[in-house]
């Protein structure tokens, strides 16, 4: 939409009155947003309401289209982090070589991973970005440079720089001061440098050179900046998978699985990428092969060569972005991806890939091309790991995919800029309508209901907003100074450690930063409740699922939701107490059962919701005939939601906690 916004023409009054005289007539043929008479009315004399609400209805069709932003956090490979080494010494600078020279149409810097609620990242706040042809950048071209402006924080979100066909094969980024400033050290970090050139990403697997870095054993590198994994998961568009990919349960653990392509002609390959299998559309766990290995030869009959061997790290763990193999122009005519070692949980040992892409010289050659499974002595077709879809939705270009996340970022601000202009223009547009109405009928007592309605409205958005401003406060106040603590805690406990300092003051500062991270994941679920826009169930079972990711990192757990209610909109009594629940439920598990595999189960049983939680741990221990501790908690909390609490446990055999509560408690009556 394109057209400019319509301006309203003033109307004198008697005027206006002859026309909502006309429009009452009319009005039962008129199309209408709302189904109240005042509401229509408005619409029909102010062409600007129905402007600004039919672009309002376009942006937010248009976002349901686009890459949704989310951030998985990473166990491995999570970025690069540098500092100023000392308050003398020079800016930091990260260098990247692209190998050749190409022309650069644009450059993104995509922000390290936030760790903690409150964290506002490490993106720089002064820094330059320039392009070279020459490695030492004696012909340096500036693509971008605060200068004396602080550069706003990105929130997570990757940040685009427009390179306009500069040729180049160097990149530099020069930081004149980080984000994260205690005392003279001075801490910057990002998680990848993506460099565009025709559409096609030229800075995978790029040598990087770093000043002042802070490297962290397998999670922070200067490597990572160019190894295309992003906390943002995978390069999705909005439209959804009909397949799921390809993935094998394997009855042995040593069982080996490869999948081979047939590229036609021999073809230079720059690189494989590697989409992971999700195991169902409830359960977070994405799998890949703990070991691959990528084979190529020029034509049938040769000895396949193995030209990328790639480990999963930390083995098993749950892979939310694809695995990026660079082969440096490889001539091939056939390739193979190998499983070597399966992803594990439990019992369980599976291969599974959802999405095999081969490119070269900036097209992916193996878009459509039959696959072969062979496992063991058996040959299979496989169709659904080339056709340009994960388990989940369409797989888009890196440069297609981050230009949307851009997008959709600047339509969502649109649509809060929009939405209190609807509401005041609606308001007036109301108002003299109700004016006119009454006049020309004889409704006086429209304006009575009007002001009524109106001042109802009122309170409702001032509660609505001290809400979000308490949120607000509790988020931006009390998280960073929860946060400072922490840190600060951890980075004395440090220092002492190192000066051999009494255990028992190391000791109070470890439970000092212990206390301050658990008050700030609490005081993270007091900003979630208050929050009413996540009051749906589905926004509930999201949080769970968040909950038991980060309580149970350390046992293997599994989350599956059949429920048909996600839509559902909840009251805050139930969001709170059923949160509660669940996580005490948790933490018992947690703190009393020495569980190694945790299952959880949410789905509907008739006009009831049930939640089902089930540990193989050491089961409760009954010394009396009365619950112990954990189980009375659990049995309060469910009497608070009218639910109906079932524990069954054997010492040694583990417990399982059955919640069952009637779908008329959970509904919201907004």
């Amino acid at each position: 939409m394109n057209n400019p916004v319509p301006t309203r023409h003033g109307v004198d009054f008697v005027r206006r009155i002859w026309v909502t005289g006309l429009l009452l007539l009319a009005m039962p043929c008129a199309a209408a947003r709302s189904e109240n008479p005042i509401s229509r009315l408005a619409r029909l004399v102010n062409p600007e309401l129905v402007w600004m609400e039919g672009r309002y209805d376009w942006l937010a069709e248009r976002i349901s289209t686009m890459a949704v932003y989310y951030e998985h956090p990473l166990r491995s490979g999570i970025g690069a982090r540098g500092h100023r080494e000392n308050p003398d010494a020079p800016d930091p600078q990260v260098m990247v070589d692209l190998r050749r020279a190409h022309e650069l149409e644009r450059i993104y810097l995509v922000p390290s991973q936030r760790e903690y609620i409150g964290d506002t990242g490490i993106f720089p706040r002064f820094f330059t970005l320039e392009a070279a042809t020459r490695q030492d950048f004696s012909d340096a071209v500036m693509i971008f440079s605060t200068g004396r402006s602080e550069f706003a924080n990105p929130q997570g979100r990757p940040v685009m720089f427009e390179a306009e066909g500069i040729r180049a094969r160097h990149l530099r980024l020069t930081v004149h001061r980080g984000r994260n400033n205690k005392g003279w050290i001075d801490k910057f970090g990002l998680s990848e440098i993506i460099a565009i050139s025709n559409k096609d990403v030229v800075s995978f697997a790029a040598p990087v050179t770093m000043t002042g870095a802070l490297d962290s054993g397998g999670s922070w590198y200067p490597e990572a900046l160019t190894d295309g994994r992003m906390p943002h998961g995978i390069w999705h568009a909005g439209v959804r998978s009909e397949e799921r990919g390809d993935a094998i349960l394997l009855d042995q653990g040593a069982e080996i699985i490869s999948w081979k392509l047939d590229l036609g002609e021999r073809r230079a390959v720059d690189r494989v990428v590697l989409f992971p299998y999700k195991m169902t559309t409830s359960f977070e766990s994405s799998v890949i092969p703990n070991r691959i290995l990528v084979d190529v030869r020029d034509r049938s009959g040769e000895e396949w060569r193995t030209v990328v061997v790639w480990d999963n790290r930390p083995a098993s763990s749950t892979c939310h972005t694809p695995v990026v193999l660079c082969l440096d122009r490889e001539e091939a005519s056939q390739l193979r991806v190998v499983a070597v070692e399966p992803w594990q949980l439990g019992n369980l040992r599976i291969h599974g890939l959802s999405e095999i892409e081969v490119w070269s010289g900036g097209e992916n050659i193996a878009r459509g091309l039959p696959v072969k499974r062979v496992r063991c002595q058996a040959r299979e077709e496989v169709g659904s790991l080339t056709n340009g879809f994960s388990s989940e939705h369409m797989i888009a270009g890196v440069a297609v995919w981050l230009d949307q996340l851009r997008d959709r970022m600047k339509f969502e601000n649109e649509l809060e800029e929009l939405r209190p202009r609807i509401l005041a223009v609606a308001e007036e547009s109301e108002l003299n309508v109700t004016l006119a109405s009454a006049v020309l009928v004889g409704l006086t007592f429209l304006i009575p209901v009007f002001f009524y309605e109106r001042r109802r409205i009122n309170v409702r958005e001032r509660i609505e907003s001290m809400r979000r401003k308490i949120a607000a406060d509790l988020h931006d106040d009390v998280g960073g100074n929860l946060g400072s603590i922490s840190l600060i805690a951890r980075a004395a406990s440090k220092h002492l450690g190192k000066l051999e300092a009494s255990p028992e003051l190391v000791g109070d500062l470890e439970e000092v930063e212990n206390i301050a991270r658990e008050s700030t994941q609490a005081m993270r679920d007091i900003v979630w409740l208050l929050d009413r826009r996540d009051d749906s169930f589905g926004d509930l079972v999201e949080r769970m699922r968040d909950t038991a990711g980060r309580m149970l990192r350390t046992v293997n757990h599994e989350m599956v939701c059949r429920s048909r209610r996600m839509n559902s909109r909840l009251t805050p009594d139930f969001k709170r107490d059923f949160h509660m629940f669940f996580k005490e439920a948790l933490h018992n598990i947690l703190n009393h059962s020495s569980a190694e595999n945790v299952s959880t189960t949410l789905e509907d049983d008739a006009n009831r919701l049930v939640l089902e939680i089930t540990d193989d741990g050491t089961g409760m221990r009954r010394e009396t005939a009365e619950d112990p501790a954990t189980a009375r908690k659990l049995r309060e909390r469910a009497a608070a939601m009218g639910g109906e609490l079932t524990i069954l446990s054997t010492p040694g055999q583990g417990t399982r906690v059955r919640l069952s509560i009637h779908s008329n408690i959970l509904t919201s009556p907004r």
